[in-house]
């Protein structure tokens, strides 16, 4: 495992639509949870805590079980 923690995201995060536009950056915090920002604003739009298994909305509303974080890029 590498001490990077960008190795394991393809393009350092980025998350990009068939065309190449910038959609979203994951980014992982120092508790392990992973969050996700929306692009051009850099507002983040959730979390998703890999302990418990559960992604949540920037609200706190909860979204579902699993990692779900990328439906959230295009509910603002």
């Amino acid at each position: 495992m590498s001490d990077n923690p960008w190795d394991e995201y393809p393009d350092n995060g980025f998350l990009r639509d068939p065309n190449a536009n910038l959609l979203g950056r994951l980014e992982r915090r120092n508790d392990g949870a992973e969050w996700i920002t929306q692009l051009p604003d850099g507002q983040f739009v959730g979390r998703y805590d890999p302990n418990a298994n559960m992604t949540w909305d920037i609200q706190g509303n909860f979204v579902g079980f699993g990692n779900l974080l990328t439906t959230l890029l295009r509910r603002r």
